[in-house]
């Protein structure tokens, strides 16, 4: 009874507050959707309802596809979720459509938490100096990992 309460009112709040991003190439209908899906979606994340934000972001995925906002929104709820491979595709997309510090950052943060180390040294190399220190961290985590596989690999000559 509680969810579909937050349901009806999630999607009330939605209806009256548009202050979503403007999709430049959106019509109006489109840019209307848009802003109602945004809504829902952050209203569904601070519910704590991940699966129905989920949806929104699919949704909103499909509505405008050339939104590199809408990949790292989604590729953050995902990355919450533990869905990290998923998370990396959305920021993959993310900087493809818009190759920001910000966008390489997230997909850094991404990699990084897939324990891919080093393609988040790529990516945070390629954000720039704002995120210089989480380039330290993900090389010191990469040489751990080389160094650790080259034990593991002497070991095993040594059988």
């Amino acid at each position: 009874m509680i969810r579909k309460v937050q349901h009806r009112t999630a999607i009330a709040v939605a209806c009256v507050c548009f202050g979503g991003v403007a999709v430049p190439s959106a019509s109006a209908d489109t840019q209307r959707k848009i802003e109602i899906h945004r809504a829902l979606a952050d209203i569904y994340e601070k519910l704590g309802q991940a699966p129905s934000a989920m949806e929104q972001y699919a949704a909103l995925s499909q509505l405008a596809p050339q939104d590199a906002s809408v990949q790292v929104q989604f590729g953050t709820l995902l990355a919450r979720q533990k869905q990290y491979k998923l998370a990396i595709d959305h920021y993959r997309r993310a900087v493809q459509l818009n190759p920001s510090p910000d966008n390489y950052g997230a997909l850094g943060d991404g990699l990084f938490w897939a324990h891919d180390y080093k393609g988040a040294v790529d990516a945070y190399t390629r954000a720039g100096q704002r995120w210089a220190q989480k380039l330290g961290v993900a090389r010191q985590y990469y040489q751990n990992q080389i160094d650790q596989e080259n034990y593991n690999k002497q070991m095993k000559d040594r059988d």
